[in-house]
């Protein structure tokens, strides 16, 4: 019989952290152990008037903090922030993607490098994306080149009546897409969708982690794989 999957689990703990939502909360590979880290992009209320990167480490179980800097953005909440490896030296980047008051009149990819402690920009960058917020920004590799590529996943006035994913490439510095596609999911907004390795076969899969109005009266992990299995 198949293991049912996401039934038990592997860690509850508390952190270093207080409980917050001045920013955005992910989790990255900060210290290179293999592990992701806890991280807290502070993008509002921050004591260095600028956006701020705080770490607590996994090895720790989230209680210390190993880093906690200021950075060259000034505060801002006018799209995404997340962190992402773009220049491939395995510290995290500081990314912001901009979805609205923006001077080139496009979405723009702003990154930060993880080796200047997230003040130097090492990339600004309009992109082939009119300003848009009907949907989740997000930066995967997509085509493999292992350099992220700005992935927008739509989930409202969707041609296709769909869910939507739509990709531009790093490689063409995001002004030429190479995926538009309507997907398995009727236009829903009922949770929090990402783009993952699900399967381990190296591809991209889309993922709906839906926390509310669930016929299970849990929160659901819904996948659609790039490449069936």
């Amino acid at each position: 019989m198949s293991t049912v999957p996401y039934q038990t689990r592997l860690l509850e703990c508390g952190s270093t952290f207080a409980m917050e939502t001045d920013g955005a909360w992910t989790m990255a590979n900060y210290s290179k152990t293999g592990n992701p880290d806890l991280v807290f992009i502070k993008t509002a209320n921050c004591g260095t008037k600028t956006v701020e990167v705080h770490v607590a480490s996994a090895a720790s179980q989230y209680k210390n903090r190993i880093l906690e800097t200021g950075t060259t953005f000034a505060m801002e909440t006018d799209g995404t922030w997340l962190m992402s490896d773009f220049d491939h030296d395995g510290i995290p980047d500081l990314v912001f993607i901009k979805t609205a008051n923006c001077a080139t009149n496009s979405v723009e990819v702003h990154v930060a490098s993880g080796k200047s402690n997230y003040k130097t920009r090492i990339l600004e960058t309009g992109t082939t994306f009119a300003m848009e917020t009907d949907g989740t920004w997000l930066m995967a590799d997509f085509d493999g080149d292992g350099i992220p590529d700005l992935i927008f996943i739509k989930t409202a006035n969707c041609g296709t009546k769909s869910v939507e994913v739509h990709i531009a490439s790093s490689s063409s510095g995001y002004k030429k897409r190479i995926l538009e596609t309507g997907t398995t999911f009727a236009m829903e907004t009922d949770g929090t969708w990402m783009m993952n390795d699900f399967q381990g076969n190296k591809t991209l899969d889309l993922i709906f982690l839906k926390t509310a109005n669930c016929g299970t009266n849990t929160v659901e992990v819904h996948v659609s794989p790039q490449v069936p299995a």
